[in-house]
Order: C-alpha cells, then sequence, then structure tokens
C-alpha cells in the first residue's frame, strides 16, 4: 500500500470510530433520557394515586361518620316520639326502618370506597383479597 493510501484508510477509519462514538453517546443520551421520563411520570402517578385515595378516604370516612351520625341522631328524636295514633306509629317505625336502610347502604358506600384492608396493608393486599373474593364466588 501507499502512503497516501494508508492515509486514507486511517482518516476513513478515524471518521468511522469518531461517528461510531457519537452514535453510542446519542444512543446513551436518549436511553437516560427516557429512563429520566418513565421514572419521573412514574413519580407523577404515585402522587396522582396518592392524592386520590386521600380523597376518597376523606369523603368515605366523611359519608360515615357525618353523615351516619345526623341519621342515628334523626332515630334517636324519632324513638323519643310519644305517639298514640297508630298509623303516626306505623309511620314513625316504617321511617326508622328507612333509616336503618339508608345506614347500611351509607356504610356500605364508605366501605367501598375505601375497603379498610386498603388503609391497613396497602393496594396490593387489597387487590389480592378482592381477587381471593372473586375467585370463590366464581362459578367453576
Amino acid at each position: 500500500m501507499h502512503s497516501e493510501e494508508t492515509t486514507v484508510y486511517h482518516a476513513i477509519l478515524a471518521g468511522a470510530l469518531v461517528l461510531g462514538i457519537i452514535i453510542i453517546s446519542f444512543v446513551i443520551t436518549v436511553i437516560y433520557y427516557q429512563k429520566r421520563k418513565i421514572s419521573f411520570h412514574k413519580t407523577r402517578v404515585k402522587a396522582e394515586i396518592n392524592a386520590l385515595e386521600k380523597e376518597r378516604a376523606r369523603i368515605a370516612g366523611d359519608l360515615h361518620d357525618d353523615l351516619g351520625a345526623s341519621l342515628s341522631a334523626i332515630k334517636l328524636k324519632l324513638q323519643c316520639l310519644n305517639i298514640s295514633d297508630d298509623k303516626e306509629r306505623m309511620l314513625v317505625e316504617e321511617s326508622e326502618n328507612y333509616i336503618d336502610e339508608t345506614m347500611l347502604k351509607l356504610k356500605r358506600i364508605s366501605f367501598n370506597m375505601m375497603p379498610r384492608v386498603l388503609e391497613r396493608s396497602g393496594l396490593q393486599e387489597a387487590l389480592r383479597q378482592f381477587i381471593d373474593l372473586i375467585e370463590q364466588s366464581a362459578c367453576i
């Protein structure tokens, strides 16, 4: 080989090497950027889930504690009435039954919004118990 050809080959080889290094560094930068983007997205999703769980817990607590207490107070007031008329007594008893049904529905709704297992054990355990419940009730 002539020295000019050798110089050209060395130049081409050096250029290919530099181009390879540039491409590799670009790929590494893109991978790093994607990992950071995914990490940021996971953090954001976790924060949103936590905020939603807290809000659901607050609403469930408000429903159970505030409305449940109000319904109990109404029922107690109805029980304090001294009614001699049978029609009115039946009306009060029906009202008490409606209040009892409403309290049960309220309890079920607040539990469904924020199951205690979710508060105590976290999402994984709650999902596991939910899957177990579904498997037990499935017609297999």
